[in-house]
């Protein structure tokens, strides 16, 4: 039977993103099985791959720790109880190994005697060519057995996690809870208090192991717990796992939620503009899909709908960027002074459809104008959380007299990823006369930015998959 590797542990062992293995699957470079690749078919597709080096990968893993802040469970080893698990299902497996090894040796061996005893004169090349065959160690290849090793290691550090119905997969990496990876892998399971009161992260463990990790009020009923129903938010994977999960796949699956969140910071970024950091209670976080909106509500009644800036992995730290507008008492709230860290913030949502196509593998362009690059943020930093996107291009154009206030981020995203180019544009109408050029092929276009923007673009990229967010 032929070595499997699931993907996310294929593309990281030969250290690319695993966009770019989907790729070379969409070419017919390699062929998969039920989400797994041969480990011969990677070797001989990526040859000249350094089995050592991750630097694809660690600049990608630099780009969702900026997006995702790190918790006490996000080390990058084991604590010595998960990896303690971790060893003894891995040498557990080498052992059955081993014998079963040495039943099928055993077993050959007494074939070669009852063929001997067998033996009328015509049996004689055959047992001198199994002779030959017992003779002759195996040849492992030098790169395959550093592979091996290498994955063999690669399972100590991190378990790799199935989501069913779906086939969503991804790592559970140091001490991470099964429901804090998926989050970091883009995924939207079902979820609420993070911290095991409300049980709504609960799933069924169809095969593998899990270790609980925190202690939870939640009571799983003796029933549930003979199902193999536990709390993603309490337990790590041990070993391979696959789960029976409720997720949203679209963008109405997640119900209107109301959460009373705090402000925490408040920092201009020109002088058209702020950037607004909230925070919810650890126990109610905002479920939503990247480039959604919420409506935002202060104690005056001052109350404004934007989009999220910040990435769904994260749903209790959220981002928003507040434009000047005038006759917005929220905006003016914010812009006088007046609303500030430790002031009470109202919010109200998700909405919206605005939002990334579920399992994509296409080139994805990403198209802004002036503060329409807030939904456009949350939803590159959520593709990139995926893994998933073959290539990635932003171009943001900016109004006379307006600057890219995030420009350094745009470019730290340029020089960590490998797939991604940057484009800022100071003239809107050369954008639009050079699109077609910088388009790839079969790309899949995100715009936000004023309804005039828009219109004018949706002209220039007739044909092409098109969502758009007006901001204005």
């Amino acid at each position: 039977m032929p070595q499997l590797l699931p993907l996310s542990r294929a593309a990281r062992l030969v250290g690319i993103s695993r966009g770019a293995l989907q790729k070379r699957i969409q070419d017919n470079e390699l062929q998969t099985f039920e989400g797994a690749v041969r480990v011969s078919d990677l070797l001989r597709v990526f040859p000249d791959v350094k089995l050592q080096d991750d630097s694809a990968v660690e600049r990608a893993r630099q780009i969702r720790e900026q997006a995702i802040p790190k918790t006490e469970d996000d080390a990058a080893l084991p604590a010595p109880e998960v990896l303690a698990h971790r060893l003894s299902s891995v040498s557990g497996e080498l052992t059955s190994a081993r014998h079963e090894l040495a039943h099928y040796s055993t077993l050959v061996h007494a074939l070669r005697a009852q063929l001997v005893k067998l033996d009328d004169g015509r049996l004689a090349d055959t047992v001198a060519w199994l002779d030959t065959q017992l003779g002759a160690l195996p040849n492992v290849p030098a790169r395959k057995a550093e592979l091996m090793a290498k994955d063999t290691f690669l399972r100590l550090i991190a378990a790799h996690v199935q989501f069913i119905p779906s086939g969503h997969d991804f790592l559970v990496e140091g001490n991470e809870t099964i429901l804090n990876a998926a989050l970091r892998a883009g995924l939207l399971p079902h979820y609420g208090c993070t911290s095991g009161s409300c049980g709504s992260c609960k799933a069924r463990v169809v095969s593998g192991q899990v270790l609980k990790v925190h202690d939870h009020s939640y009571e799983i009923s003796r029933t549930e717990q003979n199902l193999g129903y536990i709390l993603m938010c309490a337990n790590t994977a041990v070993t391979e796992l696959v789960l029976e999960v409720n997720e949203a796949r679209k963008h109405n699956d997640i119900a209107v939620q109301k959460i009373r969140a705090e402000v925490r910071h408040a920092v201009p970024a020109d002088d058209e503009l702020y950037v607004l950091q909230v925070a919810t209670p650890p126990d109610q976080r905002l479920r939503f899909f990247a480039g959604q909106s919420v409506r935002l509500q202060l104690a005056d009644g001052s109350a404004t709908t934007l989009p999220l800036a910040s990435c769904p992995c994260d749903g209790q730290h959220l981002e928003f960027h507040v434009p000047r507008h005038d006759g917005d008492g929220f905006a003016d709230a914010l812009f006088q002074g007046h609303l500030g860290a430790g002031n009470g913030i109202d919010i109200e949502g998700p909405w919206g459809d605005f939002i990334l196509p579920e399992d994509t593998h296409a080139p994805l362009v990403f198209l802004a104008h002036d503060e329409g690059f807030a939904p456009i943020k949350a939803l590159i930093e959520s593709a990139v959380a995926s893994d998933q996107a073959e290539s990635f291009l932003l171009i943001w154009s900016v109004s006379p007299g307006r600057r890219h206030y995030m420009d350094n981020r745009c470019r730290a995203w340029a020089d960590a990823l490998d797939n991604f180019r940057y484009q800022p544009v100071n003239d809107p109408a050369a954008l639009q006369q050079n699109l077609n050029i910088a388009l790839p092929d079969n790309a899949i276009l995100f715009a936000a930015g004023p309804s005039e923007w828009l219109d004018a673009l949706a002209g220039t990229v007739a044909n092409t998959q098109f969502h758009q967010l007006t901001t204005d």
